[in-house]
């Protein structure tokens, strides 16, 4: 279904393009706006990448800095090689541009997988992390649709394109059922693609991510105790029409998480940001300014 909101609040804005370096690979980063407060970093869903930020991020960045990364394998960032791709080193890629790009704690927000990796971290480095905002995250990650899901994911080869429109022509949202206009989707369309060594386009993700790395319990195992030891303000957000994240499930997680507060952005399903990026950005905009209005006092490394 096409979006019912007004084209013009679907302005993408490119901000400043900058890279954070760990063990030799670069990540990029997107950088906008400025102000004392706590920063926001913004992270992406699996298979997506932080150009999927755009339309929220310029909208965020009126007080704050605002970051939205690339995990390795997804947007500009680097490929590794070989893929040994995996939560825990995306948590030490976050780590590492937060103690590049800024001083102090932040406001990590997390869509879908990006939002499991910010209650990792708030629940395990809280020293770190001012507040989180939860974007439609899966309840229990390790439900049998999501592990069928990888499933398929895993069996996905990488594609190949003879022409850059190709490309573009074959980009999809996961799931399908949107309601993001079409000038959202082009936009999206046209930052998903590479170009490869051998002359060839692809995606701007490397679908190697999802070969499995090691037969060890899984990381999200027992989330509900990753929910418990949150202890920073927390939002749980959802779309309204989201089939990943019902309302029960929003609020149980919610009650799981201490003093979590909720809320439900309409005229949207499980991606609220490209969907109904204003009105999410509004929603953790007044979140964040009660409570984290102020600068913050706390240490941190210097700022690069």
């Amino acid at each position: 279904m096409t979006s019912t909101q007004d084209p013009s609040r679907h302005q993408p804005d490119r901000g400043t393009a900058r890279f954070v370096t760990l063990d030799g690979r670069r990540i990029h980063v997107i950088e906008r706006g400025n102000g004392p407060a706590a920063p926001y970093l913004l992270l992406p869903g699996g298979l997506s990448h932080a150009r999927w930020w755009d339309f929220v991020a310029p909208h965020l960045a009126t007080a704050r800095r605002v970051f939205a990364m690339d995990p390795l394998g997804h947007g500009d960032s680097d490929w590794l090689e070989p893929p040994t791709y995996g939560p825990h080193g995306q948590v030490r890629e976050i780590g590492a541009v937060m103690s590049t790009c800024a001083s102090g704690r932040w406001i990590i927000v997390g869509h879908s997988h990006g939002g499991l990796l910010a209650a990792v971290i708030a629940g395990t480095d809280p020293s770190r992390v001012r507040a989180i905002v939860l974007v439609d995250i899966p309840p229990v990650p390790t439900t049998p649709r999501l592990i069928r899901a990888g499933r398929r994911f895993r069996a996905t080869g990488q594609p190949r394109f003879e022409t850059r429109d190709a490309a573009r022509a074959s980009f999809r949202v996961f799931p399908d059922h949107h309601r993001a206009a079409p000038e959202v989707i082009e936009h999206l369309a046209r930052q998903s693609v590479r170009q490869g060594p051998d002359g060839s386009y692809t995606t701007k993700f490397d679908w190697r991510f999802f070969r499995p790395q090691g037969s060890g319990r899984p990381f999200f195992d027992d989330f509900d105790q990753v929910l418990q030891r949150i202890a920073c303000p927390s939002l749980c957000i959802r779309g309204e029409h989201s089939t990943i994240l019902s309302a029960e499930s929003l609020h149980r997680m919610a009650a799981i998480i201490p003093g979590a507060e909720t809320a439900e952005i309409p005229d949207s399903t499980h991606h609220p940001h490209i969907e109904n990026p204003l009105a999410l950005a509004r929603a953790i905009s007044a979140f964040a300014e009660r409570v984290a209005p102020e600068p913050d006092a706390s240490p941190g490394p210097a700022e690069a």
